[in-house]
């Protein structure tokens, strides 16, 4: 079983995985425009422009699906997981006859300048456990075989991999919920929740610091 990591750790500074709803939205579409040409194809399979990013991010939808972030000391958002949810009674999937069906897609993106630090994983074992929760019992992963990444991630977490033309498929059945990891994304979502207000209340406090110096 994938150890779910919820800790990343940027130096000595501990950043949680939080929750991002349709008011994170700026946030994340700053994230995904800051992606450059090849992390972009990397993320969406193909070269996207900016309009297409801003597409993407408006059919995101917040109240079916879960969307995850990594944000640095400066609240600049690093890392992002979207959770879709999807049939899995169909295609040649390995589970498709699986007549639990419920299974859920999930997509990657981590910032160039923090790759290595644990960011992915730390998004990936997180969407594992919001998974469990809520009785999903696959997680699949589509993207190009080359993006290393994420095709170190879904073999340490033990997936199913299957390749085909530059492209891979990745699959992983999940346990059910448990109180263990009930609690875990209970503990979690308090704990990123607080390191979020008391880095904002920071940098907040240093911005009112900095225009006290400037009118003395």
């Amino acid at each position: 079983m994938y150890s779910e990591n919820y800790l990343v750790h940027f130096g000595h500074i501990p950043l949680q995985v939080q929750t991002l709803s349709a008011h994170d939205v700026p946030v994340i579409a700053a994230h995904f425009l800051q992606l450059n040409e090849s992390d972009r194809y990397l993320r969406f399979g193909s070269y996207v422009q900016d309009p297409q990013i801003h597409r993407y991010i408006e059919h995101i939808d917040f109240e079916h699906d879960s969307t995850f972030g990594v944000f640095n000391v400066n609240l600049e958002l690093v890392g992002v997981g979207h959770l879709a949810p999807m049939a899995a009674d169909n295609g040649d999937r390995p589970f498709a006859q699986d007549k639990r069906g419920r299974m859920a897609e999930f997509g990657i993106s981590v910032h160039e300048q923090v790759r290595g630090l644990g960011v992915g994983s730390a998004l990936f074992g997180h969407a594992l456990t919001h998974c469990r929760n809520r009785a999903i019992y696959y997680l699949y992963m589509h993207c190009l075989s080359k993006n290393q990444g994420i095709m170190t991630i879904a073999k340490r977490a033990g997936m199913d991999i299957q390749y085909d033309y530059g492209e891979a498929d990745a699959y992983l059945a999940l346990n059910a919920r448990n109180l263990a990891s009930l609690m875990t994304e209970a503990m979690n979502t308090q704990t990123s929740n607080w390191n979020y207000s008391f880095k904002s209340y920071i940098q907040k406090s240093e911005m009112w610091q900095e225009k006290l110096k400037s009118k003395s």
